[in-house]
């Protein structure tokens, strides 16, 4: 099967460190769990030399997606959003918007396209809006394995794609956060059997290039993948060292810090 029309594109899950560090944007591996939320792996990468190195990985004009999920109640990080602009690369960003005043300021920063996550969502009423003001919005439905998780309820993933196809939307990505950096279970059968839905589903969480077959015999051709591991740094580099950033909300884990890798060999 020819493999060459399938269009898997970079995930970067995003945090910064402290002050002390120079409050840098980090790329992480990220998994979730149900009564923590999002929990970034201990091991990160400067966001500068990941990104250098991941341009080399992946042929000119792929989109990344960049999600900024360390505190995701707490909305927009415009400091992260600007500090991760990179020439020549095509943003796609979820930066937790809640409203319709923090869509517009994300889409004002050079956002190509703004991934409008359903787990920061104060209602459906701002999906709508944002869609009609823009058509740079796609909706990020966020799927736990059972249901399409909300600010403050679940609904079923028929539902959750009526209510999008009904907005008129294009496109949308599924993120299915029960596999998201799990990376063991090729042709992700939660993708197999969905319901019909008349905007195109773009599936994430927990994909990789070994998924690809799977995908496409399912009729996707795009899919986002799991964040790729860099090669190790040659031996007797320096680490870059970093405090964790802290969060609010109980339901957001700390990200703990701990030596990084360096990526200035490669």
């Amino acid at each position: 099967m020819d493999y060459t029309d399938f269009r898997l594109l970079p995930m970067l899950p995003l945090h910064k460190r402290g002050v002390l560090s120079g409050n840098t944007a980090r790329v992480s591996s990220v998994t979730w769990e149900d009564r923590r939320g999002f929990i970034y792996d201990d091991l990160s990468w400067d966001f500068s030399l990941y990104s250098k190195w991941l341009k080399g990985q992946l042929a000119r004009g792929t989109p990344w997606l960049m999600a900024d999920w360390a505190d995701v109640q707490k909305g927009p990080d415009y400091g992260i959003i600007k500090d991760t602009r990179i020439r020549g690369v095509e943003r796609w960003f979820d930066s937790n918007v809640r409203s319709l005043d923090d869509v517009f300021d994300t889409l004002s920063l050079d956002v190509d396209r703004l991934m409008v996550s359903t787990l920061s969502l104060h209602s459906w009423d701002v999906l709508e809006e944002a869609h009609e003001i823009s058509d740079s919005c796609t909706p990020m439905l966020m799927f736990d394995g059972r249901k399409v998780l909300l600010k403050e309820k679940k609904i079923g993933v028929a539902e959750a794609l009526r209510k999008v196809d009904d907005m008129g939307f294009p496109e949308l990505v599924l993120m299915d956060l029960s596999s998201l950096g799990h990376r063991v279970r090729p042709g992700n059968l939660v993708f197999k059997d969905l319901p019909s839905s008349t905007a195109q589903v773009i599936p994430a969480g927990g994909i990789t290039e070994k998924d690809i077959p799977y995908l496409m015999d399912w009729g996707f051709d795009t899919a986002i993948r799991d964040v790729q591991i860099p090669p190790m740094a040659p031996a007797g580099d320096m680490p870059w060292h970093s405090e964790a950033p802290t969060t609010s909300r109980s339901s957001i884990p700390r990200v703990t810090g701990h030596p990084s890798m360096d990526l200035e060999g490669l």
